[in-house]
């Protein structure tokens, strides 16, 4: 029922949220046995003909209300900025609602049935459970001050000391290491040096085309770019137009020089359709910047992050942006920073949201500050003591393992309401706050006893798993459920004895006639907590991101580079016959179109010596501008171009198969 009701909601299913069915198992678990041990106890202790009826009412109530604050706790997941915990939540929610209804449905209508036709006559007995539950909550008196002092203090300790657990928001750390995918993962980083990219996406409205190519663009992206690789290490590598332009113009021994709007466009179409599309989008009036991140944390990539972002709203002695223009970081790296800082935005606040809407709930519901009071400081034992506990145990974190506070409060906060509202009814009953005591434990004890183990159970086998992400989960959801029946069991059955003793309580003789002004200060104290709590969800939800400084940007605006007309016609060179050029400096030249041309013809084996007097000779007679006007870098070429390229290669002494093969 739960799964269809979540399905129909329209959420997906992931890693966490899957997680939270053997939850779901447990609490199905508790509550049939809550009904089928209650339903026995009034037919072998009390022999209630109307056993069912009878449960239905003195455990109903208690159900409903352990039910709703653990729905409570549940919901606050949804003020967490992850995703997938928010899903988490609504699953959780949806699921004990579901488990509550079939839980009371089908065991009644089971044990009715088999009541009817066979009627269960054997006497009841206390087995080793009863007897362990009993001895748990068995403290002396004295414990009970220091358990409150503890209660308070502990939470904050406990909270302090997990906002220092490492965390763990890289998805590649959650799989299995051995794993052939992540082995290879690993393999790529070390060879290639990167492990991921941080990309800086810039784009401009300063003409209808053509916007990035400014002399005021090349150097604000140039300026960027290795101001950015200077004050970061973790950057292996940077990619841009303006950037590969600028370096493939690069002197040695002189002093760099941004690309200027013309070399940009030069380059640009010159470039292969597909690198194209990478480097230049929206019409010319986008570029981009990747950088390539080495192998590090998501802590030091959020240090990267806000040194780029940072040299983009600061440039000093740099470039500043292009007038009407923009620079917006992103990338693989960026979005699991974005995991990191979503993960540990608002962790505390789900923690303590959660208990300051289920105890508003307690103390609305019974209209009694203390016995709101008594009900969660088991909670708050519990919620401080896991908390240190995955503190101490050096537990990493995850988007699973982030949620076991509210899970604490819901589990906890749902055992001592069961407790409490148990042992009331036994005072009702004219029993002394002792034997009250004894009778609640005992008999509720079983049920959260074995669902408990099984839950527990359940969980510890996930600490085999060799994904870490269950393994880390599995070990907090046992430590979390583990702590919330120990303090539930210990605690409540000494404090609610030493409270009713001491007259704090409206229970036994004093329960007929509670005090107006009693009612009143447990409904004003509700209020306030549920007040103050709803603040603390419209705090976290609410839109709390620093608006970043706007980047300076130019005062003027350039218009873009333009290739010029052709200024001459084709030109043509005339040599004696068998007479050829000598050959130039076998280095390659530093223009755009004489490098490619160079290149191309010693990759066909032609010296470089000879390639380099082919590239002189064809800017000699033709600029590159005029050559790029004339279509070299279309494809096909136009026949007059491949004229001049055969020109300037035959005059050096290059030949026709080697044109062929260069062609090729």
């Amino acid at each position: 029922w739960g799964c269809g009701a979540f399905g129909a909601t329209g959420t997906m299913l992931s890693r966490v949220t899957i997680a939270g069915l053997p939850i779901l198992i447990g609490r199905g678990i508790e509550f049939s046995i809550q009904v089928q041990n209650r339903i026995e106890e009034e037919r072998s202790v009390d022999r209630d003909p109307d056993a069912c009826g009878e449960t239905a009412r003195r455990l109903g109530p208690p159900l409903l209300a352990a039910t709703v604050a653990a729905v409570i706790a549940f919901t606050t997941m949804r003020i967490s900025k992850v995703p997938m915990v928010q899903d988490f939540g609504v699953l959780l929610s949806i699921g004990i609602v579901a488990l509550l209804v079939a839980g009371v449905v089908v065991p009644t209508a089971i044990i009715g049935v088999r009541e009817r036709r066979s009627p269960s006559m054997h006497p009841a007995t206390t087995s080793w459970v009863e007897r362990t539950v009993d001895r748990l909550g068995s403290l002396p008196r004295w414990t009970v001050l220091p358990l409150v002092a503890i209660a308070v203090v502990i939470p904050v300790v406990g909270l302090a000391l997990e906002g220092g657990s490492r965390i763990e928001s890289d998805p590649i750390n959650w799989a299995d290491p051995e794993s052939s995918s992540i082995r290879n993962a690993r393999m790529l980083e070390d060879e290639t040096g990167f492990a991921t990219t941080l990309g800086v996406f810039v784009e401009t409205s300063s003409a209808p085309s053509n916007g990035v190519f400014t002399d005021q663009m090349g150097a604000f992206v140039f300026d960027l770019v290795l101001r950015s690789l200077d004050e970061n290490p973790e950057l292996a590598e940077a990619s841009s137009l303006a950037s590969s332009v600028g370096w493939l113009a690069e002197v040695p021994g002189t002093t760099t020089l941004p690309p200027t709007g013309l070399d940009m466009l030069q380059a640009f179409r010159v470039a292969p359709p597909s690198l194209q599309q990478v480097l230049v989008g929206d019409d010319g009036n986008a570029t981009q910047v990747l950088f390539q991140v080495g192998p590090s944390s998501r802590e030091q990539r959020a240090v990267v992050r806000d040194r780029v972002e940072a040299a983009i709203a600061d440039p000093g002695e740099g470039a500043v942006l292009p007038a009407t223009s923009a620079a917006t970081t992103g990338g693989l790296a960026v979005v699991g920073v974005g995991l990191l800082e979503n993960i540990t935005a608002n962790r505390a606040e789900l923690t303590v949201v959660a208990l300051l809407l289920v105890a508003a709930f307690v103390m609305l519901v019974h209209r009694d500050v203390v016995r709101g009071l008594l009900t969660m400081v088991p909670v708050l034992l519990a919620v401080g003591t896991s908390a240190a506990l995955v503190r101490l145990l050096g537990i990493t974190l995850s988007p699973l393992t982030t949620v076991g506070g509210p899970l604490v409060v819901a589990t906890c906060a749902e055992f001592s309401v069961l407790l409490v509202a148990r042992y009331a009814e036994e005072r009702r009953r004219g029993l002394d706050p002792a034997e009250s005591t004894r009778v609640a434990a005992e008999r509720t004890g079983r049920a959260f006893f074995t669902s408990a183990l099984t839950t527990l159970g359940g969980f510890a086998v996930l600490v085999f798993s060799s994904l870490p992400l269950l393994r880390d989960f599995g070990i907090v959801v046992t430590i979390n459920i583990g702590v919330a029946l120990l303090s539930a069991l210990v605690v409540v059955p000494p404090l609610v004895q030493e409270a009713d003793r001491r007259g704090l309580l409206e229970m036994g003789e004093r329960a007929a006639a509670p005090g107006r002004v009693r009612m009143g200060a447990g409904v004003a104290a509700g209020v306030a907590l549920a007040v103050t709590g709803v603040l603390l969800v419209v705090s976290a939800v609410g839109d709390d991101e620093t608006v970043a400084a706007a980047a300076p940007t130019a005062d003027s605006v350039e218009a873009p580079a333009t290739i010029p007309p052709p200024t001459t016609a084709a030109p043509t060179t005339t040599l004696a016959v068998g007479v050829t050029l000598p050959p130039g400096v076998p280095e390659r030249p530093t223009g755009l179109v004489a490098g490619v041309f160079w290149d191309t013809l010693t990759a066909s084996g032609v010296d470089p010596g000879v390639a380099r007097c082919a590239a002189d000779t064809l800017l000699a007679t033709t600029s590159e501008p005029d050559l790029l006007a004339l279509g070299i870098a279309e494809i096909p070429r136009p026949p007059e171009v491949d004229a001049l390229l055969r020109d300037a290669a035959t005059a050096c002494g290059i030949t026709e198969e080697q044109l062929a093969a260069a062609a090729g």
